[in-house]
């Protein structure tokens, strides 16, 4: 979903657009954050994150700057690492539109096949009302593999 060819990027948007005017997202918001080396490791914490992974869904919960990038991102690291997807959002994510592509995207790196009718639903002409878009998106997590 990367174009770097006929592509004006604009990093300060997390994605470019083709000189057809169609937009591309910008990988990087997509990629897990590599931890650094030499951080320490939190077994506990990991462990729980672990045992989470039998639940439908794990919520990592905690005020800005306690390491909670840093912690899911060291459990990702790993080599018993689960499939998952991942969305760095920023306050432009705050339209609708940008945010259900992103997690289109992010979703369909781990399984291409979950969240398709909402792909379809963004690439009409005229976008359906937000209710509907939601509603699309959290129906479609039921077809995620594992889940």
């Amino acid at each position: 979903m990367l174009c770097w060819s006929n592509c004006e990027i604009s990093m300060m948007r997390g994605e470019s657009k083709r000189a057809d005017g169609t937009r591309v997202l910008i990988d990087a918001k997509l990629d897990v954050p590599k931890p650094p080396p030499g951080l320490v490791v939190r077994p506990d914490l990991i462990d729980r994150l672990d045992r989470g992974r039998h639940g439908r869904v794990t919520l990592v919960s905690a005020p800005a700057g306690y390491g909670k990038t840093t912690l899911v991102a060291q459990w990702l690291d790993r080599d018993a690492a689960p499939a998952a997807a991942w969305l760095s959002v920023d306050r432009l994510d705050s339209d609708l539109e940008r945010f259900a592509r992103n997690v289109v995207a992010s979703v369909q790196r781990v399984d291409e096949r979950c969240l398709t009718k909402t792909a379809e639903l963004l690439s009409a002409r005229n976008l359906p009302p937000p209710t509907y878009l939601a509603r699309a998106i959290a129906s479609s997590f039921t077809n995620i593999r594992g889940l």
